[in-house]
This record gives structure tokens, sequence and C-alpha cells, in this order.
């Protein structure tokens, strides 16, 4: 498959062993000194518990999109960098939504798939990422369904986090009458999504 995308052996390497972040024993962090005495996270590890499960679904959503060039060229231009919480991920959006913007025919999904592999690279977390992309894109891992249901889960988790900074910030006083507009239509729009989620065909799109 490797020859087939004309992906060099280090590219090939770096896919498969991650983001290097964990690994080898060298490499491994300290656990921690003890557990919490009241068996219970602190705020700041709840915090980066929620952004790592929240980056994961943001890079599927990546994944299924470069594994569906025309119809995400589509959704792609209607998403923001804020949707995505990881700064890593932002950055394979803004990528990913370049070289998928042309994409609307079999040709250009060609095209779309060069650009990736022009972006794929050890260089830093984006760059394996894109390796990455360029892999599940030739192997089509998503359909579009899965496209769609993840798409929807997105802008979900991204509703969530606004709504939960709008929340935090009323309490905090300042712009209320602002705040909770902006809360207002954010809480419609939440409704809306989840409503959508809820009429997936279910035999369609499983992730």
């Amino acid at each position: 498959m490797a020859d087939r995308l004309r992906l060099s052996s280090d590219s090939v390497a770096l896919l498969l062993q991650g983001s290097g972040r964990g690994g080898a024993p060298g490499n491994a962090r300290p656990g921690p000194r003890g557990p919490d005495p009241r068996g219970a996270y602190t705020q700041r590890e709840l915090a980066q518990r929620l952004l790592s499960s929240e980056a994961v679904l943001e890079r599927e959503f990546l994944v299924a999109a470069a594994c569906n060039p025309s119809r995400a060229a589509q959704l792609l231009e209607a998403l923001s960098p804020e949707h995505f919480a990881d700064p890593s991920n932002r950055e394979v959006f803004a990528g990913l939504r370049d070289a998928l913007a042309p994409a609307e025919n079999a040709d250009d999904g060609h095209t779309a798939v060069s650009r990736l592999k022009a972006k794929a690279h050890g260089d830093s977390e984006a760059g394996r990422f894109f390796v990455r992309l360029v892999m599940e894109a030739d192997q089509g891992r998503y359909a579009p369904p899965v496209l769609e249901e993840l798409h929807l889960r997105l802008q979900e988790q991204y509703l969530k986090r606004e709504i939960r900074g709008l929340r935090e910030g009323l309490e905090q006083g300042g712009d209320t009458e602002g705040k909770q507009r902006r809360l207002f239509r954010l809480e419609q729009l939440l409704q809306a999504v989840r409503a959508n989620l809820t009429n997936l065909d279910p035999e369609e799109g499983q992730i």
C-alpha cells in the first residue's frame, strides 16, 4: 500500500507508531503520586480527559472527510477552526478544507488526495496525521453515512463546549443580555442537532 501511495518508509513508520508521545519506556511519564483520597478527579484532570475525548472524535471526523472528499468539501466549508478543540486538529482541518475545496467529481477527488500527500510528513503532529489521512482515504475506511453522523457529533460537541463557556460567563456577570441571547440560540441549535442524530438510520454508518 505504501508503494501505491508513494509514501516513504519513514512516513509509514511514523504513522504506525502514532504521535510518539508515549510508547517507549524511556519516554514514559511518571505516574501520579497517589490516588485522590476522595477518589475524585480534580477539575484540571476532568478538563484534560474531556479534551482528549473531544480530540478523538475530531480526528475520526477528519478521517471520514478524507474518505469522502466530494461530500466533505461542502461540510468543511460550513465549519470553522473553533469547531476543533485540539490545536493540531485545527491545523489539519484547515489543510484538509483547502485540499478538498475543488473536489466536485472523481478527478478532483484524485487531485485532493495528491494535495494531502504533499502535506504528509513527519515534522509535526499534524503532518503525521496527514499521513494517516492519505492511507485511510486510499482504503475508504468510512462510508458517507459515517461522515454524516460524525459531522453531527462534531457539531454537538462544539455547541456543548460553547454553551458551557457561556454559562460560566453568565455566572461572572458582564454583558448578560448578549450572552443570554447567544445561549438561547445555541441551545436551539443543539436541540436540532440531537434531533438529527436521533433520526439517523440505525442500519447505516455505524461508527
